[in-house]
């Protein structure tokens, strides 16, 4: 059986529009991997509703959606970290221009409230690398001196506190609290895998 000139030509159209896709795709994924950016770009806002999303999905007997209570950028990265207060819960959500990179949550510990305690222990530390915790009574500023001997500064809303410095660990680190009169309120040692 002969093939019609008709059919030659679609067959020789099909397989130009299959290399167009196939060299189109390659060129797409290429340009990812080659900027780590993908190429729909998200906002920081689409990133850190979806690492909610993965929060809801969890399904814990939610009483409140967690609301915003920092809100940080450094090095081209952002954290934010949301509270839900009914649930006792806290949530924080880590990025940067390729969008979400990481979500990590936790129950608040109770405890005194002059106490400066962590939330999450060492998990906290080893999978989110960074500090959560409660802010003791009559702090003003909070920082952690690394094991390596360089000082962080964190970050508080009067109630909570975060320790964050993208790609260092904070393993291990002797974390200060202090007044408005630079009188050190409390001091601890963050969580380490040695215990």
């Amino acid at each position: 059986m002969r093939c019609s000139p008709l059919a030659t030509w679609k067959s020789v159209g099909l397989m130009a529009a299959v290399a167009v896709v196939a060299v189109t795709v390659g060129w797409v994924w290429h340009s990812a991997q080659a900027t780590d950016v993908p190429p729909w770009r998200v906002s920081e806002e689409q990133a850190a509703e979806r690492c909610l999303d993965n929060y809801a999905e969890l399904s814990l007997p939610v009483k409140a959606k967690p609301v915003e209570r920092i809100l940080l950028r450094k090095e081209g990265g952002w954290l934010r970290v949301h509270v839900s207060e009914p649930d006792n819960w806290i949530h924080a959500c880590e990025g940067g221009p390729a969008g979400m990179q990481r979500g990590f949550g936790c129950l608040m510990e109770q405890g005194p409230p002059d106490k400066l305690r962590f939330f999450g222990g060492y998990d906290s530390v080893l999978k989110a690398r960074l500090l959560l915790g409660h802010l003791p009574t009559g702090a003003t500023s909070i920082e952690a001196r690394l094991v390596s001997g360089q000082t962080i500064r964190g970050d508080h809303d009067g109630d909570i506190f975060v320790i964050w410095a993208p790609g260092v660990s904070v393993e291990g680190a002797q974390v200060t609290a202090t007044g408005s009169d630079g009188v050190i309120i409390a001091t601890t040692t963050a969580p380490s895998e040695t215990g």
